[in-house]
Formats: structure tokens, C-alpha cells, sequence
């Protein structure tokens, strides 16, 4: 079950905002008090029946009712869900469930599609409607019964939860542990008092007990609960200290702190989810993820979050563009002031135009950070791509093409504008970088030009369509025509709608445009074009956008862009 949007209404500065939280992994940004962490606090409401306190409302409505809704959140069902509510009425149709907390505390459940609405589609007499009536009765309290329980828990990873470190003086510390110390204790079963008691009699055979059940026991729970991960953890003493050590496959170890930050805060992780004792997948919360981390540490920190299989979603807020996530377009969100005003809004869609403050690109999303470049971002392994759409759909389709969560590169922006003599620069932007471009006549032009630039041909790749072709062409020729016509209604009033004939499969975009102008309505704009794909994407309806006899070649291309940037998709 995938925790897809949530909509607060008063809580705070948020008046009435709705955060869309599809993905895997979804960034926070805003400036200092904009509402960031206010966001995350809402959230673990989801998780529990306590009311909501006095100062957790927005101070501009004082009167408010008891049963007023604060939050309210869908969850969209996958298949594993529907089996096991598919022996109830019409379970395999439900396709969301919607939670909504009032502001005295009490959880309601909401099921959609509705049983009534499915009655509506039932065709039969009126005995038969009866009957179906008492059937929906019953299944539906039970539907919902299920279906609570496979909701993932929420929970937030502190950063004294994180701070997982190679030694701990156990004379000061094994009373009273620290949190990331004492969920690593719990996790082995290891008495840290007895432990210290043992060391201070020097009693080795006792010590060498503790420490072997200790080791044996983080060895059967990461093997139960967490084999996709290759890391051992191992723990020994000298004098009075605790040592932590991770082990390699060779057996090797090496000390906790020599390790990368991305994977010392996974071991982290596999701890405090152990304390937690989750049964299932749950969704993190962390506040201010970048907290002691140098941009290094950050971009690691960033490739653990999109590998881990541990937590189902993690929703965290940063001021920092090294830890903005690799799916730059459809991964972050951006909590923004109202000028003039206590209040702040949430854009989901950074990279759309905002009409009001005249910002486009990635603008509001640099603003809010207190940034000024987008150069200094891609410092993990990246793929330059021509222009914005190409940022925002290219991760989706990779990943529906790939079956995978984790890419392990950025893709960035920005080769369509960039001045010649500066293209031989973004060799340097990334550890590791490639470019992909599109099959028209612009793209030849990029080509000869990143030549010139000593762009070795290897990190050069073009998108595998027919000549004359963009990414738009690449995409499911309904889908688009259907985002397209969508936007055109939003936009327009009495407008007709473009027919899937008149849409070309080569240039559509400029197909689109011209038949706009020769209609003499506004054409919609690329970036919201894509916008609206992404949500058929990866809300409800879980559309694949790449035309299906582009797949394998869309596929393709994928495992060649890993190859060149020499990707390992394993922590």
C-alpha cells in the first residue's frame, strides 16, 4: 500500500495544502520556517487517535469544530492488498483508501471505489439489488478491517537515531545509551550493564559469551528480516569500549566510521527498525537529512535512501542541494510563504511556471534553498539530458522499463541552453557523467558540439527512436494525446479536442502547438504536459508511458547508461 498524497487543511502555516508523496523517496525543501518540519509532524498523526493540540493549529482560525477535518490521506492499493480483501464483494476493484483524522482525534476510513457506486453498475431486479445490499453490508466493515492493518506505520528516524558510532565507553554509557546505541543493544539481545560488569572484573570468558551471542544474533536477524543486505555487523571490546565494525564477504572488518555515511546510517536504520518491531514496510521520516553530513556524505546518504528495500517510502527535509534525491523532477516539493501572510503553500510541481511570482525552471526550488547555481548539484553520477521534460519523465520511464526503484545516477537539465564553450565543463559536474539527447536535427547539432568538447563518444547516447524524434514521441501515443486534451479542457472553456489522427508520431509537441494556433487557443505547456503523464504514471491508474514497442529498446539504453557509469546496485 503506497501513501500517495495527503492534504492538510489548518495545520499550522498550512491552510489548505496537499503534498503528493508518490515515489520512493520525496524531498522537502523551503526556507527557514516556511513549514518544512510542520509537514513531517502532521504526518506521524496519521499513525495514532490523539487529538491535536492547541499550538498545532493555525493560530488564524481560532473557532474551530471538534469534527473539522485536519488531515486527510489516500493510500492507493497494489495487488498484494486486493488479494487479500478479494474474497469480499468486488475486493479485487478497490483501488484507494482514504484515511481522514478530525481534529478530536478520531481515524475514519473511506474505500474507493465506494460499495454503493459498485451497486450502481450491478444489473439485476430489485430482489437482486436487495440482496446485494445485505452482501455489501458486512464486507465492507471488513474491507476496512484489512485494510488498516496493512497500512505501513509511520515513523520518524531521528537524528539520534541515526548517529550510529564505531566506539562507546561503556563506563559512561551503558546505563544510560545513547538511542542509536541502545537500539543496536536491543537488536542483539546484549545486556550492556552485565557487559560493563563483566569488562570491569575482567572476567574474559563472560565478555567472549556476551559478545557471541551478541554477533550471532545481529547475523539471524539481518539474514530473517533483511537478506537483501550484504552488510555484517560485528562488535568487540578493548578495556572498557565497545567497538562497532562492519564485515566484508572476505571477512574482513573495518571500523563503523571508516565506512561511507550512506551505509553507517543503514545499519542505523536496520536497528531502530528492529526496536520498532515492524512487521511490514513502513514510511520515514527524517528531519533535515543533511545534519553533520559534508556534500559527500550527503550524495551517499542520498544513493542509500533510493536502494534500501527497508522502508517502503522515506519523506525527509533538507536545505541542502546535495541531498536532493536522484529523481530531481518528480521528487522533491517545495514548502513556499505566502508574502504577506502566515500562511505557506506547497508546489509539488517545481519546475512548473509559477504565474503569480513570474518564476519558472528550477527558480522556486533554488530560492527556497538560498541557492543560486543548479552547477554544483549533480555531484553524484549523472546523465545530461536537453531540457526540462527530459528531467521530469525520463527517471519514470527508466524505471518502468528496468522494473527498478533505484536508477543510481540524476538525470539534469540544461544541454539544450548551454553555451558551447561551457559544455566541456559538465564533464566535471558528476563523479561519473553521460549525455543523452534526442534523434532531430537539434540533437545532431548537441552532438557534434559535445565532440568538440573532448566528450568521448562512449558517455554519448541518443534516445532509441526514429529519426526526427523527441521524447514526447517515445510515449504512449493515447496517454499523451489524453494529457494533452486534459490540460487543453483545464485551460480552455468549450474548447474542442484534438483526435488522436491528428496527432503525429514524429514532433509531437510542435504538432500540438501548431494545431493550437490553428484553433486559436493557448497551448499547453511542455513541462505540465509531463506533469500530468507523471500522474498518470505514478497515481492511481499506474500508467507505463514508454510505447510498448519501445520497451525493450528503452530498456536497453538504460543498461548501457549503467554500464558507462559503472553503477553497483547493491549497499
Amino acid at each position: 500500500m503506497d501513501l500517495n498524497w495527503v492534504k492538510l487543511q489548518g495545520y499550522k502555516r498550512l491552510i489548505s495544502a496537499t503534498l503528493h508523496t508518490s515515489g520512493k523517496v520525496v524531498a522537502i525543501v523551503g526556507s527557514n520556517e516556511a513549514g518544512k518540519s510542520s509537514i513531517l509532524q502532521a504526518l506521524q498523526h496519521l499513525s495514532h487517535n490523539m487529538r491535536f493540540r492547541p499550538q498545532e493549529l493555525n493560530r488564524g482560525n481560532e473557532s474551530r469544530n471538534e469534527e473539522d477535518v485536519v488531515i486527510e490521506a489516500g493510500f492507493l492499493l497494489d495487488d498484494n492488498d486486493r488479494e487479500a480483501i478479494s474474497h469480499l464483494f468486488q475486493g479485487d476493484k478497490v483501488r484507494q483508501f482514504k484515511l481522514t483524522k478530525l481534529l478530536n482525534g478520531t481515524r475514519k476510513w473511506e474505500i474507493t471505489p465506494k460499495p454503493n457506486r459498485m451497486a450502481k453498475q450491478y444489473n439485476g431486479d430489485a430482489k437482486n439489488l436487495s440482496d446485494l445490499s445485505k452482501e455489501l453490508t458486512d464486507p465492507c466493515k471488513e474491507m476496512e478491517e484489512i485494510l488498516t492493518q496493512r497500512i505501513p506505520r509511520i515513523l520518524f528516524f531521528d537524528e539520534a537515531q541515526r548517529d550510529l558510532k564505531s566506539t562507546y565507553e561503556l563506563s559512561n554509557l551503558a546505563t544510560s545509551p545513547p538511542p542509536a546505541l541502545r537500539n543496536l543493544a536491543s537488536l542483539a539481545k546484549l545486556d550492556l550493564v552485565n557487559l560493563h560488569a563483566a569488562l570491569s572484573a575482567g572476567d574474559q570468558a563472560k565478555v567472549q559469551t556476551f559478545l557471541n551471542k551478541a554477533n550471532v544474533q545481529i547475523i539471524n536477524v539481518v539474514k530473517d528480516k533483511w537478506s537483501q543486505s550484504r552488510v555484517k555487523v560485528r562488535l568487540s571490546t578493548n578495556g572498557l569500549t565497545l567497538h562497532v565494525h562492519i564485515e566484508n564477504e572476505q571477512m574482513d572488518c573495518t571500523n563503523l566510521e571508516d565506512r561511507s555515511d550512506g551505509l553507517r546510517q543503514f545499519v542505523a536504520l536496520i536497528n531502530f527498525l528492529e526496536s520498532e518491531h515492524t512487521d511490514q514496510r513502513p514510511i520515514l521520516l527524517i528531519d533535515e537529512a543533511e545534519t553533520h553530513l559534508h556534500y559527500d556524505a550527503q550524495a551517499d546518504l542520498m544513493n542509500m535512501f533510493a536502494k534500501q528495500s527497508l522502508a517502503v517510502k522515506v519523506i525527509y527535509t533538507t536545505h541542502s542541494a546535495g541531498c536532493l534525491p536522484e529523481d530531481l523532477g518528480n521528487g522533491v516539493r517545495c514548502v513556499l510563504p505566502i508574502k504577506g501572510k502566515e500562511e505557506s503553500k506547497i508546489e509539488n510541481n517545481f519546475w512548473a511556471i509559477d504565474k503569480q511570482d513570474k518564476r519558472a525552471g528550477f527558480s522556486p526550488l533554488l530560492f527556497s534553498m538560498g541557492a543560486s547555481s543548479l552547477a554544483f548539484i549533480p555531484i553524484r553520477k549523472a546523465v545530461f539530458v536537453e531540457g526540462a521534460t527530459d528531467m521530469l519523465l525520463l527517471p519514470t520511464m527508466f524505471r518502468q522499463v528496468s522494473d527498478k526503484s533505484y536508477l543510481g545516477f540524476q538525470i539534469a537539465p540544461g544541454l539544450s541552453e548551454t553555451k558551447n564553450s561551457f559544455l566541456r565543463l559538465l564533464k566535471n559536474e558528476a563523479p561519473m557523467v553521460s549525455f543523452l539527447v534526442d534523434k532531430d536535427k537539434g540533437a545532431e547539432k548537441l552532438i557534434k558540439d559535445l565532440r568538440e568538447a573532448e566528450i568521448d563518444d562512449s558517455q554519448i547516447f541518443q534516445l532509441p527512436c526514429d529519426e526526427g524524434s523527441v521524447l514526447e514521441d517515445c510515449i504512449s501515443k493515447e496517454l499523451y494525446l489524453e494529457a494533452v486534451n486534459k490540460l487543453l479542457q483545464d485551460w480552455n472553456q468549450n474548447v474542442c479536442t484534438m483526435l488522436l489522427e491528428e496527432l503525429p508520431d514524429i514532433n509531437r509537441p510542435k504538432a500540438v502547438e501548431e494545431w493550437c494556433k490553428d484553433k486559436k487557443i493557448k497551448s499547453p505547456d511542455k513541462k505540465n504536459i509531463a506533469y500530468c503523464l507523471l500522474d498518470f504514471a505514478n497515481g492511481e491508474r499506474q500508467e507505463f508511458l514508454v510505447q510498448k514497442n519501445l520497451k525493450q529498446s528503452f530498456k536497453e539504453l538504460y543498461d548501457s547508461i549503467v554500464k558507462c557509469l559503472k553503477i553497483e546496485n547493491s549497499i
